[in-house]
Order: C-alpha cells, then structure tokens, then sequence
C-alpha cells in the first residue's frame, strides 16, 4: 500500500507525493472531494505543448554559442555597454588555453557561454586595505 499526501497551495498548485516522493512530472491532477452535499474540485493542469517548449528552452540555453572573437566582444558589449571585456582580453584567454576554441576557415571561434561563464565563476583575490605600516627602528 502507499501512501499518498496531497499539499494544497493554491487552488491551482498542488503537489502530490507518493511515499514521501513528490511527483513533478504530472501532466493533470484532479481531485474531488466529496462531502454530504458540498463537493471541492481541484485541478492542476499542465499543458504538454508547454512542457515541451520549457525543455527546449533549457536545452538551447545550453548549446554552444560559437562566435568569433571579434562578434563575440561585440554581443558582450551590446548585453552590457560598460563591459570591461574586450576582444583583446578575450584573445589573451585564448592565447593562454583559459578558454577553449574551434577554428573555421576564417578564424577562431569561441563560445560565449563559456565566457560568461568564466569571468562569472572567476575566484577573485581580496586585498586587505587596513594594514599598517610599522616603523622599523
């Protein structure tokens, strides 16, 4: 036997669990409860167009995007104006192997992802400003 909880958010949000195990892939829940003369109706409904077009959504999100470096500096300039992320320092972290490239016949390509990605995920050192320099006598 299992036991099946059902948590009543909103009249349109409702999570099923089975076994304490929330089912999230439900395409249609709808529950009647009956009472002497009342009856409550819940529905949570999903549409399977909609579904579909989330995964590919999240699927697009993470395909490469090959540009090369001179377009890419450009999209990261147009996302934001005051980017400091040239086409230069873009090329210095080729150059390094700090970001993967492919070459076609007119150049390198990069992936702007993978740029996005490393200056987001980049460690960053802190400089402790309060030291004090101490006399040496």
């Amino acid at each position: 036997m299992k036991n099946i909880t059902i948590d009543f958010i909103s009249s349109s949000n409702i999570y099923v669990n089975i076994d304490g195990e929330r089912i999230d892939d439900i395409a249609e829940v709808i529950i009647e409860i009956k009472k002497e003369n009342e009856t409550f109706r819940f529905q949570k409904a999903v549409q399977k167009e909609q579904k579909q077009l989330n995964n590919i959504n999240n699927t697009a999100k993470n395909m490469p995007q090959w540009r090369s470096i001179h377009k890419a500096a450009e999209e990261l300039k147009a996302e934001d104006p005051n980017t400091a992320i040239s086409e230069w320092r873009i090329r210095e972290l080729v150059a390094k192997g700090e970001i993967s490239y492919t070459n076609d016949n007119k150049g390198k390509l990069v992936d702007l992802n993978e740029i996005r990605h490393y200056f987001n995920n980049k460690k960053r050192s802190v400089v402790n400003t309060n030291t004090k320099i101490k006399a040496i006598y």
